[in-house]
């Protein structure tokens, strides 16, 4: 375990883990943080575990894993040989955490899925793929699901909205949010007449009422392009913009707040591609109010920030990098990132680390690392190098999930024993793991 600090403090180039994995699959997604508990994995030496190797039947998870309350975990794996189209599995608690596929899409009942899940209190997962559905867009638009368990441990599988690239966006690739009344709320990618979209999906207040979708916000580029996901703070809707806005195009952070029925936006930050950073994937909030951290790209040693953003008396915001990534063993290329305290973040990076390693993703040398940081003394301590395959993950792209056990669950994107190549190598079809105290 290695503990670096921050190389600057300074406010004020490549893009965030999430937008390096947009690109690898011509994609413009991200992903949200995981849950959030008071646990903490990084009390003492932590140790990694690989709990289950994807094969080529689906593979490629890089969103992140949802919890329910007796700690089975849920998730999404991108893509496959035997089911190309991807697919929701569960992996049941226990010392050999079993497999099941819930449900496996075929392209009418969507395609790619590229979004955490989110859970209800009567354990019904919420999600979403990129595409599939009988939108008009080549391939589908894209859907919104629900899946409920029933007797005997079976899963009803539902479309609750199939998207129509009209008002409504396309592309569905922000993690899902559920408010106390179930109601849902995300994001849309570009599209041919929109930069984005952020919607409200509400659930069905009648018997025979159906889900009906609203259209908070449309990006038009200036105000930003490719939304990722949403968190809620206080009473308002915050996220960013992987792109757009208008400081050298380099993605935005944005508010949502309800006013009388409507949703005002508001700019409260641009970045410039500097040293505070740009192309910034997911944000989350933390457990002050108005108060968020996210990662992006750039910085000034290029590899990518953490940074942190809070309005100040006359509710002006100010942004301030935390950190700065070398590229070396703290790792490269940060994705999203867990609050698990007031205190305590925890985040994977989807390259660096190992430079011996995962020598296949050249010139993203590294195979990527999990960290603990600590904002309040700006300390980066990596609690994982992964190594690769056949033995280890690499390239996570997402948050974890933790755990009443104090363990931090999450995938990787490639690595373990599965058989996926790359066209001229083996190189794995992505795990789920685990990080925890020895």
């Amino acid at each position: 375990m290695r503990t670096i600090h921050a190389s600057s403090t300074s406010r004020s180039s490549v893009r965030p883990a999430l937008a390096v994995f947009g690109t690898l699959l011509m994609l413009a997604a991200a992903a949200l943080a995981g849950d959030i508990t008071k646990n903490d994995p990084a009390q003492s030496a932590p140790t990694e575990s690989v709990i289950y190797n994807f094969t080529t039947t689906y593979s490629n998870p890089f969103v992140s894993l949802t919890a329910d309350a007796a700690g089975n975990l849920y998730g999404t794996a991108f893509d496959g040989t035997k089911y190309p189209n991807g697919g929701v599995f569960e992996l049941l608690r226990g010392n050999n955490w079993k497999e099941t596929a819930l449900v496996v899409f075929n392209g009418k009942n969507g395609r790619y899925p590229s979004a955490q899940m989110v859970i209800d209190g009567q354990g019904n997962l919420y999600g979403s793929t990129l595409e599939g559905g009988d939108g008009p867009c080549s391939g589908g638009c894209g859907v919104i699901f629900e899946l409920s368990p029933s007797a005997g441990g079976a899963w009803n599988y539902t479309i609750l909205y199939t998207f129509q690239n009209s008002f409504d966006g396309q592309s569905p690739d922000g993690n899902l949010l559920i408010d106390p009344s179930g109601d849902l709320y995300g994001t849309t990618g570009p599209g041919p007449t929109t930069s984005g979209t952020v919607f409200g999906l509400k659930r069905p207040r009648h018997a025979n009422d159906s889900w009906t979708l609203e259209t908070l916000f449309t990006f038009d580029g200036t105000n930003g392009y490719s939304p990722n996901s949403l968190a809620f703070s206080g009473n308002a809707l915050y996220g960013t913009t992987s792109e757009g806005g208008s400081s050298n195009y380099t993605g935005t952070v944005f508010q949502l707040k309800p006013v009388n029925g409507t949703w005002n936006y508001t700019l409260v930050y641009a970045f410039t591609g500097g040293a505070d950073g740009g192309f910034p994937g997911n944000i989350v909030a933390s457990e002050t109010p108005n108060v968020l951290y996210g990662t992006a790209g750039g910085g000034e040693s290029t590899w990518g920030v953490i940074f942190k953003i809070t309005p100040d008396s006359s509710g002006t915001w100010t942004e301030s990098v935390l950190y700065n990534f070398t590229g070396d063993a703290d790792g490269a290329v940060p994705g999203p990132l867990t609050v698990a305290g007031p205190d305590t973040i925890f985040g994977t990076t989807n390259s660096g680390g190992d430079a011996s390693a995962c020598s296949f993703m050249y010139p993203y040398l590294g195979c990527g690392v999990v960290f603990k940081f600590v904002p309040s003394t700006a300390t980066e301590t990596v609690l994982h190098t992964f190594t690769g395959p056949p033995n280890d993950g690499g390239g996570p792209y997402s948050s974890g999930v933790i755990l009443d056990n104090g363990a931090l669950y999450g995938t990787t994107w490639y690595g373990g024993t599965g058989q996926c190549s790359n066209g001229t190598e083996v190189v794995g079809c992505g795990t789920v793991y685990s990080v925890s105290d020895n």
